[in-house]
């Protein structure tokens, strides 16, 4: 039964893969570059538009912005038509393609949070004294996974740094809306935004965090507060 469920999803790739093919074996027991949001390729579940689904290894590529999948012969491919997809299932995270992106739910109800992890690759060049321009979120590595799906071995004076961003939605009657701010949250539910602010005041919500931001959506999809 696994052989078949890898052999539909092959053939489901060969209606969907385009030019980013990324054409590099891996073992799927690896553990992967930064810029997967997982650290290794993992069991989940593709549901397409006409409703037909396909199980494979999964895992999706922050760098990029695409949902990817390893076929039988552990080559790592990109949907190239990810508007045929409805949903995507890796182990127990959710993810929805709207509005031309996989946004994973952290909430689930009648308003519901959702979020899209972006990560950015800068290469510093190492100094004459060791030091290296300053970013967030570093990761030391010696090798990195490029765009064609080729290994590169960094130069011994070259140090990889990632920057991740977190972008923050709401799912609230089938539209998508993002939120950036306490302005863009009130915007949503305009003849109950003083309720909501008040409420946002209380909980001292934060709009770059994922749980202070779950907290507030749960408080409104509790208090049924929709337009």
């Amino acid at each position: 039964m696994k052989t078949r469920h890898h052999y539909l999803l092959l053939v489901t790739s060969l209606l969907l893969i385009g030019n980013s093919v990324f054409a590099q074996k891996i073992n799927d027991t690896t553990t992967l570059p930064a810029q997967f949001l997982f650290p290794h390729f993992t069991e989940g579940v593709m549901v397409m538009k006409d409703g037909k689904s396909f199980r494979g290894k999964l895992n999706y590529n922050t760098e990029i912005d695409q949902m990817q999948f390893l076929n039988p012969d552990n080559e790592i491919l990109s949907i190239a038509y990810p508007e045929k997809v409805s949903s995507v299932s890796i182990g127990n995270r959710n993810f929805i393609y709207i509005n031309k992106n996989f946004a994973e739910f952290l909430t689930t109800g009648t308003v519901s949070l959702c979020s899209r992890v972006h990560r950015t690759r800068f290469v510093d060049k190492i100094g004459a004294y060791g030091g290296v321009s300053p970013s967030s979120s570093i990761t030391s590595m010696a090798s990195v996974i490029g765009r064609d799906g080729h290994v590169s071995d960094l130069s011994l004076n070259e140090h990889i740094t990632y920057k991740t961003d977190q972008v923050f939605y709401i799912l609230l009657e089938g539209k998508m809306k993002m939120i950036l701010n306490q302005r863009d949250l009130l915007k949503c539910f305009p003849s109950k935004k003083e309720l909501i602010r008040q409420e946002i005041e209380r909980q001292q919500t934060k709009f770059d965090n994922a749980d202070s931001m779950k907290k507030i959506i749960e408080w409104i999809d509790a208090n049924k507060i929709i337009e």
